[in-house]
């Protein structure tokens, strides 16, 4: 989701000297694949009652797509090719408009938000310092305001991918900074003490990377009654 969110924003910047395309990943062409199976996607989904989730197959851990074409391929359902499926992208990033761009970086400003919350306000202040402008870019702001806009989300959602990755390589592949609370797995207070404590050994990861330290990740095995203290900076009501 990141990734197509990053594409479309960078389409700002078509007209700006040094505009480049990166290649699509095996995983933005394995997204597609789903995406192109139509209805019958939704349909395992609300078998599998993850609607609430969303439905574009982005927004799904690798282990939820694979066990749908597993599913579907036993009722002999074929995924078109890896080269369609690139087809099909590019077409659908050349239709993008203006105001497809504009509302992605509007939205970026709930992800920065997002980010701030996940992973400290620092974080995110590192993000937005390290973003820089080129000549070309800044004459070309002149003409259209949103480029200078679309460099700046373009870094936010970099860093938040890539922070993304090493919170997946520190903390292992079943951390749960980034999803919901699934009533069925556990309770909402074993939830949030998890939750929170992987909050505290990431940040506390973080902060000792950026001064040069090696910080080992404890494991901290709460009971119920037991709480930890973290630190939440927001400029907006957090909902709860």
């Amino acid at each position: 989701e990141l990734e197509e969110l990053v594409r479309i924003i960078n389409l700002a910047l078509r007209d700006v000297p040094g505009y480049t395309v990166a290649p699509y990943s095996p995983g933005e062409i394995a997204v597609q694949k789903i995406r192109l199976t139509g209805r019958r996607w939704f349909v395992f989904l609300e078998a599998e009652d993850l609607l609430d989730v969303g439905k574009d197959p982005a927004r799904f851990p690798a282990h939820v797509r694979e066990r749908y074409v597993t599913e579907i391929a036993l009722e002999g359902i074929e995924l078109v090719s890896d080269e369609e499926a690139h087809r099909q992208l590019v077409n659908h990033m050349d239709s993008r408009e203006q105001r497809d761009i504009a509302r992605s970086i509007k939205y970026v400003e709930k992800v920065a938000g997002d980010y701030a919350l996940l992973f400290g306000a620092a974080a995110l202040e590192d993000a937005l310092h390290s973003v820089t402008f080129t000549k070309e870019q800044e004459i070309a702001a002149k003409q259209d305001p949103w480029v200078l806009k679309a460099v700046s989300t373009i870094r936010i959602l970099q860093a938040y991918s890539d922070t993304s990755r090493e919170a997946f390589d520190v903390l292992g592949e079943g951390h749960v900074l980034s999803e919901d609370w699934q009533r069925e797995q556990n309770t909402f207070h074993e939830f949030e003490n998890k939750r929170a404590t992987l909050l505290a050994q990431f940040r506390a990861h973080l902060r000792a990377k950026a001064n040069g330290e090696v910080q080992a990740v404890a494991t901290i095995d709460l009971q119920e009654g037991d709480f930890v203290d973290v630190e939440i900076k927001s400029k907006a009501p957090l909902g709860y």
